[in-house]
């Protein structure tokens, strides 16, 4: 049984910013791009980092001329263990030690040294209005973040390695609400055109409102979506932002 507080969308967030601050592709000059994922989330309440990139000084170099402090980040969000997501960890917690982060239940013990950590096996709210899908996948286990806000469900995917049609049917699922946004990788970027309209289709019936890939979606993944969402499609890189409030 699924407990009540699940099925009514528990706590809500009026205001979320969201930053991306590692990832294959560039929105603002100046910044750096690299294989990897890392975005910044702010809200009123709460800083955090999901995932951290491949690469620490990198990621710390980005945060820096985005004006984001590694030292007031509160919690970090470990979508699953591949380094493109996990290599920036110990340079953000050298800024920073006391931060805490969520990571999935099979990590191994070396990626869970050194640091406080939540492991998290199934889905759970994690924080009010924030919640974890908990681990899918087999070959890649992984954990997406989901955000209830006030607009609907915003979604954050590292790799999407379990499938991103999986993972928003596990949120609707849990949180019974609208999916306002999609957002992160896809994990795209080697599969033909036919699969990648028959996913991005699904989506949209599915009524996801807005989309927006990165990282390992793979360009001709970018442009498909971009084709079936029209302005709903952000087209998003380091450097990018938006806020949902």
């Amino acid at each position: 049984m699924i407990p009540i507080f699940l099925l009514l969308g528990g706590a809500m967030i009026d205001e979320i910013r969201i930053a991306i601050v590692y990832d294959n592709y560039l929105t603002i000059s100046g910044l750096e791009n690299d294989w990897g994922f890392a975005a910044f989330i702010e809200g009123e309440k709460i800083k955090m980092l999901f995932d951290t990139g491949g690469n620490g000084e990198l990621l710390l170099r980005n945060m820096t001329k985005m004006k984001i402090d590694p030292k007031r980040i509160e919690k970090v969000f470990l979508s699953h263990f591949h380094g493109d997501h996990t290599g920036g960890l110990k340079s953000i917690l050298r800024e920073n030690p006391n931060l805490e982060a969520f990571v999935p239940k099979s990590f191994s013990k070396d990626l869970k040294q050194g640091y406080r950590y939540r492991e998290i096996r199934e889905f759970c709210e994690i924080m009010p209005g924030f919640y974890s899908t908990g681990e899918m996948g087999r070959a890649v286990i992984e954990q997406t973040l989901i955000i209830n806000t006030s607009k609907g469900l915003l979604i954050i995917t590292g790799c999407a390695h379990p499938g991103i049609v999986e993972i928003v049917k596990r949120a609707r699922e849990r949180l019974k609400r609208p999916i306002h946004l999609v957002l992160g990788g896809f994990h795209l970027f080697s599969s033909d055109e036919q699969k990648i309209r028959m996913i991005a289709t699904e989506l949209k019936k599915m009524d996801v409102e807005k989309v927006a890939p990165c990282h390992c979606s793979g360009d001709n993944a970018r442009r498909i979506f971009k084709e079936i969402f029209g302005d709903d499609y952000y087209e998003i890189g380091v450097g990018w932002s938006v806020e949902v409030r």
